[in-house]
C-alpha cells in the first residue's frame, strides 16, 4: 500500500509540472542566465551569458551543472523550455522517493513525507521554474541518504556513491558545501568505534566531494573579482533577514500574512521545538536498548542526525554569504527550500510515530495532518491553475503580450540594447541585452562609486554605434536618461513602458 502510494504522488506531480507549465517553463531573472548559458553552449559559445553586466561574458554567478544538464537535453533536439520542463518534473519525482527513503522507505512516516512534500507550494513553485534548486534539492538529499546507509551498514559503495551526489550538488548551488560539510561531520561523530579511521574517512568526505566546485571556483575567481561575481565585503546579517526568515518559516505554518511578528515568532519557536523532540524522540534517553548492543546499535536514525546537522551547516552558510558576499539575499521560500525539506521529514517522523501509537496520539494526528494536506493542496492546486491559465515568471500574459517587448522586437538588430530587465529582453525576443547600472548596490549595501562612469561609458557606446534603453513599468523607479538627453533620443512611450532609441553620431 505504501508503495502503490509513493508512486501515484510521483505521477501526481509530474502531472502537475505539465499543467502548471503548459506555457513553458517559468522564467526569472536568474532563468534567463541558466537559459541563455544552456543556448551559448549549444550554438558553441562556451560558457558565457547573453544578458547582465557584460553579455557574452563568462559564466561567474553560478556552477554550471544545471545549464550543462538543459543543454546535454536540448542537444538531442529539444527546445530549452521543454528540457527545464523535463528537469524539473523528474527532480521533483525523484525527491519525492529520496525523501520516502529517508523517512524509512515505504512506511507510514515516509508516505507522509512524500505527501507533504506533492502537495507543498513552495516545493511546487521550485519544479516549475527554470531554476537549479529542484536538481539541486534531489542530488543533495539524495547524498545524504546514500551517506547514511554508508554509516549504518559501513559501506564502501554507499560512501562514495554519497561523494559523487553531493560533488553534483555542489556544481548546481554552491549551498551544496553546507550540505558537504554536515555529512563530513557525521562521518567523523557516527563513522564507526576508530577515531583516526573516523576522521581520515572525513577528510576524504570533504575533500572529494567539494573538489569539483573547488576547481570550479578557483577557474571563476581567475576571470572576475570576488567569489560568483560578488564583491566581498562586511553587511552583518540584520532584523530584516530575521523578520523574512520568520514570515517565511509562518507561511509554510499556514498563518496570515497580516498575524502579529511577535504571534509568528512564538508559533515557529513552538514547531521548531516539537521538531526538535522528534530528534530526541529517535535520538534521546527514551530509545528502547535493544539486547545485546548498545542504545540504538540497530537501525540507527543516521539520517535524522544528518538533516539536523544540515540545518545548522545550512544556516551558517547563510549567514555567511549574507554578512560577506550578497546583502541582498533574501530568506523566501527559495532559498530556504533544503529547510522546509528537512522540516517535512521530522515532521513525518512524528506523525508517524504518534499514528502507530495509536489510540489519543494517532487521532490528533490525523487530526492536524489532514486539514494540513488539504489546505497545502488548495494552494499547489492555485498555483497550477494560474501558471495553466497565465504563464509563470516572464511566461506570463503580461510579459508575453507587452507592447515594450513587441517594439523591442522590431529594433535595429546590431545596435546595443541597455535595460532594467535585460533578462525579459532576452528571454522575450532573444535579444542580447545589457543591464542599467544601479545607483544603489543592494548586494553590498552602498553607494555605487563608479555609477557616473559607467554612465559615460553607456553615452559614448550610444553616441558612436546607436542603440536603445528599454524602460519597463513592472520592475521598478523609471530609469534616469537625464545624463543621456544631449544625445537627443527618440522617445516611444508603450502601455507598459519606454524605449529611447539613440541614432549613430547622436
Amino acid at each position: 500500500m505504501y508503495a502503490f502510494g509513493v508512486l501515484a504522488l510521483a505521477a501526481l506531480v509530474t502531472f502537475g509540472v505539465v499543467l502548471a507549465t503548459r506555457n513553458g517553463i517559468g522564467t526569472s531573472p536568474d532563468s534567463a542566465v541558466y537559459l541563455g548559458t544552456a543556448e551559448n553552449l549549444l550554438t558553441g559559445n562556451g560558457l558565457t551569458v547573453p544578458v547582465g553586466d557584460a553579455p557574452g561574458g563568462a559564466l561567474t554567478r553560478f556552477p554550471p551543472l544545471y545549464p550543462l544538464v538543459l543543454a546535454g537535453i536540448g542537444a538531442v533536439g529539444a527546445p530549452l523550455s521543454h528540457a527545464g520542463r523535463l528537469v524539473a518534473g523528474l527532480s521533483f519525482v525523484g525527491l519525492i522517493l529520496v525523501v520516502d527513503g529517508i523517512s524509512t522507505r515505504m512506511s507510514m512516516a515516509g508516505l507522509i513525507a512524500a505527501c507533504l512534500i506533492a502537495v507543498s507550494p513552495p516545493i511546487h513553485l521550485i519544479h516549475t521554474m527554470a531554476w537549479s534548486e529542484g536538481l539541486f534539492l534531489l542530488l543533495a538529499f539524495a547524498g545524504l541518504l546514500c551517506l547514511s546507509r554508508a554509516i549504518e551498514q559501513n559501506d564502501r559503495l554507499w560512501f562514495w556513491l554519497s561523494v559523487g551526489a553531493m560533488a553534483l550538488a555542489c556544481l548546481t548551488r554552491y549551498a551544496g558545501l553546507a550540505f558537504v560539510f554536515a555529512g563530513a561531520t557525521g562521518v567523523f561523530l557516527w563513522g564507526g568505534p576508530d577515531r583516526r579511521r573516523r576522521l581520515r574517512r572525513s577528510l576524504t568526505y570533504a575533500g572529494a566531494s567539494s573538489l569539483p566546485v573547488l576547481l570550479w571556483t578557483g577557474w571563476m575567481a581567475s576571470t572576475s573579482s570576488g567569489i560568483g561575481g560578488r564583491e566581498i565585503g562586511v553587511h552583518w546579517v540584520g532584523r530584516v533577514q530575521v523578520e523574512q526568515a520568520v514570515g517565511t518559516l509562518a507561511g509554510w505554518l499556514l498563518l496570515p500574512m497580516e498575524t502579529p511578528g511577535w504571534v509568528k515568532l512564538s508559533i515557529v519557536g513552538l514547531c521548531t521545538a516539537a521538531l526538535i523532540g522528534v530528534v530526541w524522540l529517535y535520538e534521546g534517553p527514551g530509545r528502547k536498548r535493544r539486547e545485546g548492543g548498545r542504545p540504538g546499535d540497530a537501525e540507527r536514525p543516521i539520517a535524522l542526525r544528518l538533516l539536523a546537522l544540515t540545518v545548522v551547516t545550512y544556516s551558517l552558510f547563510l549567514i555567511l554569504v549574507v554578512s560577506f558576499l550578497d546583502a541582498n539575499t533574501p530568506m523566501d521560500d527559495r532559498l530556504l527550500s533544503p529547510v522546509l525539506v528537512v522540516a517535512i521529514v521530522l515532521a513525518a517522523k512524528g506523525f508517524g510515530w504518534a499514528y502507530a501509537r495509536g489510540g489519543m496520539p494517532a487521532r490528533l494526528a490525523i487530526l492536524i495532518l489532514i486539514p494540513a494536506v488539504a489546505l497545502y493542496g488548495v494552494r499547489s492546486l492555485g498555483l497550477i491553475g494560474d501558471g495553466y491559465t497565465h504563464g509563470i515568471g516572464f511566461g506570463r500574459e503580461e510579459w508575453r503580450k507587452s507592447e515594450t517587448i513587441a517594439r523591442v522586437r522590431d529594433l535595429t538588430e546590431a545596435r546595443p540594447i541597455y535595460s532594467d530587465s535585460p533578462e525579459a529582453v532576452y528571454l522575450l525576443t532573444g535579444r542580447a541585452a545589457y543591464r542599467w547600472p544601479r545607483q544603489f548596490l543592494t548586494t553590498g549595501r552602498k553607494v555605487n562609486d563608479l555609477y557616473a562612469e559607467q554612465l559615460a561609458g553607456i553615452a559614448r557606446q550610444l553616441g558612436r554605434s546607436g542603440g536603445a534603453v528599454v524602460d519597463f513599468d513592472q520592475v521598478g523607479p523609471e530609469i534616469d536618461v537625464a545624463g543621456l538627453v544631449s544625445l537627443a533620443p527618440k522617445v516611444t512611450d508603450t502601455a507598459d513602458g519606454r524605449i529611447y532609441e539613440f541614432e549613430t553620431g547622436g
